[in-house]
Order: structure tokens, then sequence, then C-alpha cells
């Protein structure tokens, strides 16, 4: 696969967008590398920093094909961590997004709590068809017009995109931004975080009744600490066995920040029926909660009983 194999042709990009004509070949040879061959994700940002890239937004979006080639991504901003993912290597979390594809068909319904620039929201539509719904939340600013963009891009009609945060009631929330890294935006701030804006926040069961939605195939929560509160505010949904399986990130020291623990959650995810996996071992079920960052996969009772 060539550097022109993943550039929409339609939108080329501006000559040596990387500054220097030096550090432009390094961006496109690594660029070059880790698409193209089976090189670890870890050794990205380790090889990036060897190689000393200069890593900025760009003047001009570049727009990219994931790995599968099933949809397009636009990349703004290389150097914010979840974006230098997909600009380098064509994917983002790949095990989180083989058990998303896996566990979704034509016609199915995906629930997006967190979303960011939409990594999993395009991946999802790219699965559930034209008779398959996906909701988008996001409230963060900045990466809902990302996320706008990028469905407009792919022109996923089944695609519904919420600049809002969901949780267990109705509010407005200042939101802290991740430095670097969109995808450490919350609503609990590290100390190093800085006041970014304030977001609306809904209690989910009533945006998801509001849609029409009476059952969900697969949801991802994203929410950097708030997973509590999405599942308190997910009521009935929970409760009545109404989604079918969940792909959680589940982070101790979030949670903690936000008054709740790793354990707390798992506890709430098993009394609501579901069985926790972590996600780079699917067949294994964890017996008890995680003690350290990760994400998994949580399938309901009666998924797993077929």
């Amino acid at each position: 696969m060539t550097n022109s194999d993943f550039l929409n042709q339609g939108s080329p990009a501006p000559p040596r967008p990387f500054g220097s004509t030096w550090n432009h070949l390094k961006v496109v040879t690594l660029r070059q590398i880790m698409s193209r061959l089976p090189v670890p994700t870890r050794f990205l940002e380790p090889l990036i920093q060897v190689l000393r890239l200069d890593l900025a937004p760009l003047d001009a979006p570049q727009v990219l094909w994931d790995r599968s080639r099933s949809f397009r991504i636009a990349i703004d901003d290389p150097s914010d961590h979840v974006q230098t993912y997909m600009f380098f290597q064509g994917r983002f979390e790949g095990p989180e997004t083989r058990l998303v594809r896996d566990h979704l068909a034509e016609g199915n319904v995906f629930v997006d709590i967190g979303a960011n620039v939409g990594w999993f929201t395009l991946a999802a539509a790219s699965k559930v068809g034209r008779t398959g719904r996906v909701l988008a939340f996001e409230p963060f600013p900045a990466s809902f017009q990302r996320l706008q963009r990028n469905v407009a891009l792919n022109g996923f009609q089944t695609v519904t995109a919420f600049e809002m945060g969901l949780g267990d009631a109705d509010a407005v929330a200042p939101v802290y931004a991740g430095t670097g890294n969109s995808g450490r935006t919350s609503l609990f701030p590290d100390p190093d975080q800085a006041t970014a804006s304030q977001i609306q926040l809904r209690r989910a069961e009533d945006v998801l009744a509001e849609t029409g939605v009476e059952r969900i195939d697969f949801c991802k929560i994203d929410v950097e600490g708030a997973e509590l509160l999405v599942l308190d505010g997910l009521g009935r949904y929970l409760r009545d066995g109404r989604i079918g399986a969940m792909l959680i990130e589940i982070n101790p020291m979030k949670l903690e920040q936000a008054g709740g623990s790793a354990a707390a959650l798992y506890d709430r995810l098993v009394a609501s029926g579901f069985h926790v996996y972590d996600v780079r071992r699917p067949a294994v079920r964890l017996a008890s909660a995680p003690d350290r960052f990760m994400n998994v996969l949580c399938r309901h009772e009666s998924l797993d009983a077929r």
C-alpha cells in the first residue's frame, strides 16, 4: 500500500505539511512502515521520540482510509494522542475495534458514549449498514466538530451525533481538557488539566427513549471516570437486559477521582447480568475487578447462554 492509497484523492495534502524537508521525510517514512508492516502498536510512541518528530496541527486535514478500507477519517492534529495512532497506523485500539465489528451485524443498534473524533462510531456504521442505527455522544466541542466532519466525510446516514454527555441526571458541568490527548478530557481533572468549557449532560435513559431506541446491541462507554454515572443513567436499559454487549474503559485512578472504584464498576456490571472479559483475552472471564487500567468486554448472560 502506498502513501497515496491513504490520502483522499479529492483533497490533496499541501506539500511538506510537516515542517522541514527532513522532518517531513521522517514522518512520511514512519507512517509507511507503521501502516504497511506488522509493527506492534506499542512501538509507535518510542519511535516518535527516538526520531524526534515534530508533530503539530496541520493547516489542512489529511483524509486517510482505515486499514480495512471500511471508512475514511480526517486527521488535523497528529500530535494529539488519539489521532497519532490513526494517522501513523490507519487503526486505533485494534483488539477493541475487532470486538465491536465482530459483535455487530446489519440492522443492529450501536451507542457510542464518549465518541471523541468518531473512530468506533465509523467502525460501527460500516457494519450496521443502511438498516442499522448509530448514536454517538461527544460533549467536548472540538472533538464533536471532528466527529461531525468524519461522519459527513463517509456519508453515513444512519449516524446521529449529539453534542452532549450522558450521565445520571440533566445538568451543565465543567469539562477538563486533556493536554496533548483529547481522550483524557474528563469531568474529573488531573492536576495538569484546565477547564475547557461547560458541557450539557443528559440522563442516558431519557435521551435513548426520546430517540426511539428500545434495545442496544452494543454500547461503548469511555468517559474518563464517569462510567458509573452513565450506568446509573441507563436505568431500564441496564435493569431489563436491553443491552447485549458493552465495551467499557476501567481506569481505577479516574474512577476514584469520581468517587467510585474499579470494584464498584465491576460489581455493577455483574449485578446487571454481564460477564466481564479483558479485551485482549476475550475468551477468559474476569473473576474480579482489575487493579489496573484496561478496557473490558461485557457480554450479557443472555448472549453467552446462546
